[in-house]
């Protein structure tokens, strides 16, 4: 009993390390472009940007070739605003 119980491990042990392996392939580093992080982070702005202007509940934030459009509520009205390139804020009732 004493050489089967090396043998069985022997021919386990490689096998079963071969199948956890597979299982479990290494997770790749996250890869960034160019524009990735900065998005976010000209994202957040524009949208501090419109809170500063006295904006509140603003959704569909969406980059444009201007900059930044979205919709928001000021003085209860809901209002297509606009935050420019240059960090300029306007907006204009629906």
């Amino acid at each position: 009993m004493k050489k089967w119980i090396p043998g069985l491990f022997l021919a386990i042990g490689p096998a079963t390390m071969a199948m956890a392996q597979e299982a479990m392939p290494p997770e790749p580093a996250p890869q960034y472009g160019k524009e990735a992080a900065p998005a976010s982070t000209e994202e957040a702005q524009a949208r501090r940007l419109l809170m500063e202007a006295g904006y509140t509940n603003i959704t569909d934030l969406q980059r444009d070739g201007q900059g930044w459009k979205a919709r928001a509520v000021q003085s209860g009205k809901t209002v297509n605003v606009r935050v420019a390139a240059d960090g300029s804020v306007s907006g204009q009732p629906r």
